[in-house]
């Protein structure tokens, strides 16, 4: 038998486990809250997170999720402050 579609239909509830469970297993965004919303097989993403890396991350595992066709990250970078000299050599 010979598929009518590349993919099997795939519903906004599907998607939007499939990526939540990409976030979780992927250890460069597994620690920081991002929410997850789809429409129509677009997929919002918000949140915070303290890297680049995390949110590039999130919206590539996004994207390489079945039935998505479109990614849309919002998620805001918010860096940790960093340890001042002070901080350090009055740790020592």
């Amino acid at each position: 038998m010979i598929r009518k579609q590349m993919y099997a239909d795939v519903t906004d509830a599907e998607i939007q486990d499939a990526v939540k469970d990409a976030l979780l297993y992927d250890p460069r965004v597994a620690s920081f809250n991002v929410n997850v919303a789809v429409d129509n097989g677009e997929v919002m993403l918000t949140g915070n997170v303290d890297n680049l890396k995390a949110k590039n991350a999130a919206a590539q595992d996004a994207s390489n999720t079945v039935g998505v066709w479109n990614v849309e990250n919002q998620i805001n970078v918010e860096p940790v402050d960093e340890v001042s000299q002070s901080d350090k050599l009055s740790s020592i």
